[in-house]
């Protein structure tokens, strides 16, 4: 599929112009300079197609490049969310230093916060 016939119509009529002085003289007949015409547009739908699909295939390429470096990105992010400890999760089956952290802490959060409120629990309340 062409986007944009009238570039091969133009590439066509700009290929079939130096037949234009002969057409005008007379050396070369109507039908042959049709012909030619003819046989010139249907090279230049064959090439604009072939450019086409060399453009469509480029930017597909490239959707799909940017695609999967969302997905890996999202996948990323959900592989550093998932190290986090969720709240029903058995403190048995986190690795040792985070179980340690887990059992310490007073709230069932990540252990990011649970290490800054278990220093906050020491600190005297101001009034």
């Amino acid at each position: 599929m062409i986007r944009h016939p009238e570039l091969v119509l133009a590439a066509a009529v700009l290929i079939s112009s130096p037949m234009i002085p002969g057409v005008l003289s007379g050396s070369i007949s109507t039908e042959t300079a049709l012909i030619r015409f003819l046989i010139a547009l249907l090279f230049c739908w064959a090439g604009g197609a072939l450019v086409s699909k060399v453009i469509r295939d480029y930017a597909a390429s490239k959707e799909r490049q940017a695609s999967s470096e969302r997905s890996k990105g999202i996948n990323q992010a959900e592989n550093l969310y998932s190290t986090t400890q969720p709240a029903d999760m058995p403190t048995s089956a986190l690795p040792k230093e985070q179980s340690a952290i887990a059992q310490h802490s007073n709230t069932p959060s990540s252990t990011a916060t649970s290490s800054s409120s278990s220093s906050s629990d020491n600190a005297v309340p101001a009034e």
